[in-house]
Order: structure tokens, then sequence, then C-alpha cells
């Protein structure tokens, strides 16, 4: 290594002073060149990744609010089903034949646990199963 910095420099000190002026000052103009050119890469590096940051954590926000929104109204549904007065009359009363249960499940127990899947097509996996006898 040092054979070869002595060479370079031995090599340097033969050059003519016209070439030796022209080695300094290309040495001279590319050092401050390059220093600009790696700080200004670093900084936008350092930039994009900020920005980058930034928008993951939005999109892990506007995510965590459209799961939480969805709970909300995926409960707000069974809130309205469950405390229903129309459901809870059909299964209350107590009815003096099957036609008649029948006729009141098709008019008003199905239609109401029907709209739900309608508006959300996830409910549909779901699946409901009522016991009307007493215990």
């Amino acid at each position: 290594m040092k054979k070869q910095i002595r060479k370079l420099l031995h090599r340097f000190e033969n050059l003519k002073f016209r070439k030796k002026l022209s080695v300094l000052m290309l040495i001279a103009g590319l050092v401050p060149v390059v220093f600009l050119a790696f700080s200004m890469q670093y900084g936008m590096t350092n930039q994009l990744r900020e920005k980058e940051q930034y928008n993951l954590e939005k999109i892990l926000e506007q995510s965590v609010n459209s799961i939480e929104n969805q709970s909300q109204i995926y409960e707000n549904l069974v809130d309205y089903l469950s405390y229903s007065q129309s459901l809870r009359n059909i299964f209350d009363t107590e009815m003096e034949s099957d036609y008649e249960k029948y006729l009141k499940y098709v008019k008003v127990a199905d239609p109401l646990l029907q709209m739900p899947t309608i508006y959300h097509k996830e409910i549909r996996s779901m699946n409901f199963s009522f016991c009307t006898e007493k215990l």
C-alpha cells in the first residue's frame, strides 16, 4: 500500500506544472461535488423514509377506524334485533297452532332477520338458531 502511494506521488512529482495544476483543480472541484451528492442522497433517503412511515401510520389508523366502524355497525344490528319488541312478542306469545306460529315468523321475524343480510353480505355466513321450548 505504501509502495503504491509513493509510486503515485513520484509520478505526480514528475508531471509538468500545467498537468499538476490541472490535476489539482480537478481534485479540488470533484471533492465538494461528491460531498454534496452524498449529503443530498442521505437527506433525501431520510426524508422519503419519514414520509413513507407517516403514510403507513395513516393507513394503519384508517384500517383500525374502518374495523371499529364495522364492529359498531354489527353491534348496532345485534342490539336492534335483540331488543326488537316485534320479535319478543312472537317468542313470548303462545300460539294455538304451528301454522299461526309459522305465519307470525314469516310476516315479522323473517323480514327483520333478512334486512341486515341485504345490507351486509358478510352476515349471510352466520347461523341463527332459536329455541322455543321452555326449560
